[in-house]
């Protein structure tokens, strides 16, 4: 079975540009939390405690962003995975992170 290399772009653009709507839904929906500015985002952070939600928040729409900005301009394919496998792993860890602390609910749960 030999499968051409355009087959395997082609899947892997689709693939990509997926992930990288995905993203910048996300990054955008962070965005628009972050102006209008709900409540408890002054509170600390369960699993990095120096920083605040609202920190926390900035930096994951800043990074969803940019890695979604690269994975629609950036055209070499071990750069995309590279971005794709940097960006699972930060979510792996601060959801480790949160089953570790023991604040399983929703990572942006914003109570008054």
């Amino acid at each position: 079975m030999n499968e051409s290399k355009s087959d395997n772009t082609s899947y892997s653009g689709y693939f990509f540009a997926s992930v990288a709507l995905l993203l910048l839904i996300s990054g955008a929906i962070k965005a628009a939390g972050i102006a209008y500015g709900f409540r408890g985002m002054k509170a600390g952070n369960s699993v990095i405690p120096f920083f605040s939600n609202f920190e926390v928040i900035c930096v994951a729409a800043i990074i969803e962003l940019a890695v979604g900005c690269s994975l629609l301009f950036v055209h070499d394919l071990h750069l995309r995975k590279l971005l794709v496998y940097w960006i699972v792993s930060l979510f792996l860890a601060y959801r480790l992170g949160l089953a570790i602390v023991g604040d399983l609910r929703d990572a942006v749960a914003f109570e008054g």
